[in-house]
Formats: structure tokens, C-alpha cells, sequence
């Protein structure tokens, strides 16, 4: 949240970018001012000085706490050292990240997320490494610099040999640019406000009126649903530079044949995440976290219904934001304030349940059916149209995704009859989840692909694994 929406900006922009590129006509909201070259090389440095203002307010902020901070076992000038490595290392994946939102806008989305999670890996078996050897924080700091500095040099080498022609001229500054991406950079700064009073204040509510014990079982539930959101999500996050090109290029039958088929896959992957949660819950968390923990289909109910409707509203708010509008902030900020109050409210009458249920209406009366409202009419879809090409496929294979994974649990549960159990659940329900739960995903995705992808789709598919079969023999 700190780049204040900036990369997600500049994305768009360079998308707008190559969309143009491709000879189609510019659409009246998609003309970013200036050249790509001056473009990306504002970005870069606008992003050397929020990392500089974030370094020196880590500091600052840094050694005010610490100075009022006892330290028995480890030396204050120790502490105050890994402080600040690790305070740069954040400031410098600040100033990193321009080549990455780049990459983006450019279409290469695969690129760049596998190099961010190559990085991530490295750091994290470098931290395994040094914590077993007995390091100290210091080298774990150091770590993380480590890490920022060659997801750096990695992506503009990258950028630099996929891209040659944004280096052909050396860009400039211009604050003609800056000054057309800063409207809709506080638009994505003040969504994303209305997002965390969304999503994450519910175990502060909790805390306050419950107390922090029964932090834990509300959060772990919580995660499990928001497992499947990131995964659902990332599909309206991979197409939307697409979009943004397809809209730049007035190319209005793959922008809208995009958005169908995006629409469906998220909506597809959330739900029948959603059935097999709500199928196998009792038995997956009891394996995770223990008996006693799973809070019941109260809590779990309304949280399942709130990751359906947020995947659904935000893979068709992120295409809004390609075709080069973003109504939402206040909507956002609306939802948060509505969340907080209702889970304020409701959570000392119903308990956990009651902040569940909170969270899920702020959405319903806002974000959840503005976004797609939205983006129907700015991309003028007859509901009835949408109905039929997205939401029957999905409701359609979902329902009968679920019904497979009823009766298959049930047989199982007849069928198998182990003695003992694991982490105190009956290793029958174990055996039945450790069965019943990759056949639910295979029926999910073996229904989907019949009647849930366009042949054009299922095409496209094929020739990539044939492609990449070839390659690899």
C-alpha cells in the first residue's frame, strides 16, 4: 500500500501502451501522456523517493520505540542494527519494483510473478539455512536486502532483453506524467484503506470484545477461505493487462470475450473451492489445528459466501479498471466503515458468527453489487447475457461438483473402517478427505472444461501443452 497505487497505475498505462502498439485506435480514456521511455523512468524515480522517505521514517519511527525498550538477552546496538538493514531492505523493494509493475503492463504477468516467487524462494532457504546454523538477525536482515537487490537486477535484465525498444532513447523525468497517473493512484490508495477496514480489522474487533484467545479459530478459518480467494483472484489479475491493450486497441470483442472467460474461471475456482471447504471443513481443520478449533458453518457460512462475492466483484472491478475508470474508492471506504460498525455491533450479541455475518452484509450493500453493476454497463452486457454465459456454467458444474463430493464422502465414510486416529480426527475421516477431496477436484475440473470453456479456449490449451510437450522432449 505504500507505493500509494502508483505500480498498479503505471501497469495499466504501459498496457495502454502496447495496446497502441499494436495499430488499433486509441479509446478516449486510454492516453496516458508522454512516451513509455519518460513514462518508466518517472515511475523509477518516484520510486527511489517514496523508499527514501520510507527508510527515513523507519528510522526515525525505529529508534523512538526501541529507545523506550528494555533488552535483556540481546544488545540494543545489535537490535538497532538489524533495524536498519532490515528497514533499508524494505525501502529498497520500494525502489525495485518499477521493472516489475513494467512487466506487467507489457504482458508478460507469467514473468514477473514467477521471478517475484523465484526470489521469495531463495530468501526463504537462505533464512532456513542461517537459522540452523545459528545466525542472528542481523544476517536474516541482511537476507532480505540481499533479496531486493537481485529481484532488482533480475527484472531490468529481463525488462532490457524482452523490451529493447523502451531503451532504444533514454527516458526523462516528466511531471506531465506523474500528473495524469496521480488522480487514479489515490483512487487505488484510498480503495485499498476501505479493503484492509474490510478484511483485516475483524480480529481486531474480536480482540477488543471477545478477547485475543479467540483470535486464532476466527483467523485460521478466515485463511482457509482466503486461500482460495488469492487463487481465484489471480486470474482477473493476469488478464487485466490484456484487457487494458485490448481496450487501448479498440479491440472490444476480445476485451469482452476476455472478461467472460475470466469471469467464469474465478468464479468457478472460488466456488468449488467454496463447496469443498464447506464439505470437508470439520475434517481439514482438525488435521490442521486440533480438535475443539473449527467454530461451526455459522462463522464458516457467511465467510465462504463473502470469498465468492468478492472473488465475483473483483475480477469484473479489475476490468473496469482496463477500460479506463475506477468508481470505487468510496465504495470501498463505505464497506469498511459499514464492516466496522455492524462487527462492532453484532459481535458482542452473536459472538463470532455475528462479525462473520458483519463483514458479509458490508459487502453485499456495497462493493459486491456496484463492481459487477459497473462493469456490465461500462462494458454494456445485458445482465441476462452474463447470466447465461457465466453464471449457469459455473452455478451449473459447481452443483453438481458438490453433489459428487457428498456422495463420495458418504461412501467412504460406509466403506472405510480404520481404527485410531490422527491429530484427533477418526482416521476414517481422514482416509475419506485424504480420497474424497482430489476426486471432488478432479469431477470440478473434468465438468468444467466440458461445459464451463469455450472451444476456442479448450484450444488454446491444448496447442500450449502440445507446445510445451514438444519443448520438452
Amino acid at each position: 500500500m505504500w507505493d500509494m497505487g502508483l505500480g498498479t497505475t503505471f501497469a495499466r498505462s504501459m498496457a495502454y501502451f502496447r495496446g497502441a502498439r499494436k495499430g488499433g485506435a486509441w479509446s478516449p480514456s486510454a492516453r496516458p501522456k508522454g512516451l513509455p521511455q519518460d513514462m518508466l523512468r518517472t515511475v523509477s524515480v518516484s520510486y527511489w523517493f517514496l523508499a527514501a522517505v520510507l527508510y527515513g521514517a523507519a528510522l526515525l519511527g525505529g529508534r523512538a520505540y526501541f529507545g523506550q525498550l528494555e533488552f535483556v538477552t540481546t544488545p540494543f546496538r545489535t537490535i538497532w542494527q538489524a533495524w536498519a538493514i532490515y528497514a533499508f531492505g524494505c525501502a529498497l523493494n520500494i525502489a525495485a519494483v518499477a521493472p516489475f509493475h513494467c512487466l506487467n503492463g507489457m504482458g508478460d504477468v507469467g514473468i514477473e510473478q514467477s521471478l517475484r516467487t523465484l526470489f521469495n524462494l531463495l530468501a526463504l532457504v537462505a533464512n532456513v539455512i542461517l537459522l540452523v546454523s545459528g545466525a542472528g538477525i542481523v544476517a536474516l536482515s541482511v537476507v532480505f536486502v540481499a533479496r531486493g537487490l537481485g529481484a532488482r537486477a533480475a527484472a531490468w535484465a529481463i525488462l532490457k532483453r524482452r523490451h529493447r525498444w523502451l531503451f532504444i532513447d533514454e527516458g526523462r523525468v516528466s511531471f506531465a506524467c506523474l500528473r495524469s497517473m496521480w488522480r487514479d493512484c489515490v483512487r487505488i490508495f484510498v480503495t485499498h484503506l476501505g479493503a484492509f477496514l474490510i478484511l483485516q480489522t475483524p480480529g481486531l474487533v474480536i480482540a477488543r470484545f471477545l478477547g485475543p484467545e479467540r483470535v486464532p479459530d476466527f483467523l485460521s478459518l478466515w485463511m482457509v477461505v482466503q486461500l482460495g480467494m488469492m487463487g481465484s483472484m489471480a486470474v482477473g489479475q493476469a488478464v487485466t493487462p490484456h484487457a487494458a491493450a485490448a481496450y487501448a486497441a479498440g479491440e472490444r470483442e476480445r476485451l469482452l470475450r476476455l472478461h467472460r472467460n475470466a469471469a467464469r474461471l474465478s468464479l468457478f475456482l472460488m466456488s468449488l473451492w467454496s463447496t469443498g471447504v464447506l464439505i470437508w471443513a470439520r475434517e481439514g481443520m482438525t488435521l490442521w489445528v486440533g480438535t475443539g478449533h473449527f467454530l461451526g458453518y455459522g462463522v464458516l457460512g457467511p465467510m465462504l459466501v463473502t470469498g465468492v462475492l468478492e472473488v465475483h466483484h473483483n475480477v469484473n472491478a479489475n476490468f473496469v479498471w482496463s477500460a479506463g475508470r475506477w468508481p470505487f474508492a468510496p465504495w470501498a471506504v463505505a464497506a469498511g466503515l459499514l464492516n466496522l460498525g455492524l462487527g462492532i455491533w453484532w459481535v458482542q450479541t452473536a459472538g463470532e458468527p455475528g462479525m462473520a455475518r458483519a463483514t458479509c452484509v458490508a459487502q453485499l450493500l456495497t462493493n459486491n453489487w456496484f463492481a459487477v453493476y459497473y462493469a456490465l454497463r461500462r462494458l454494456e452486457v445485458p445482465v441476462g447475457q452474463y447470466a447465461r454465459q457465466v453464471a449457469l456454467p459455473v452455478v451449473g458444474v459447481v452443483a453438481c461438483s458438490g453433489a459428487v463430493a457428498m456422495a463420495v464422502k458418504t461412501g467412504f465414510l460406509r466403506c472405510l473402517n480404520f481404527s485410531g486416529s490422527v491429530r484427533g480426527l477418526p482416521l476414517t475421516n481422514a482416509g475419506a478427505l485424504a480420497l474424497g477431496a482430489p476426486l471432488t477436484v478432479l469431477c470440478g475440473f473434468a465438468l468444467f472444461w466440458r461445459f464451463g470453456m469455450d472451444a476456442g479456449v479448450r484450444r488454446a490449451i491444448r496447442f500450449q501443452v502440445l507446445r510445451l510437450a514438444r519443448r520438452g522432449a
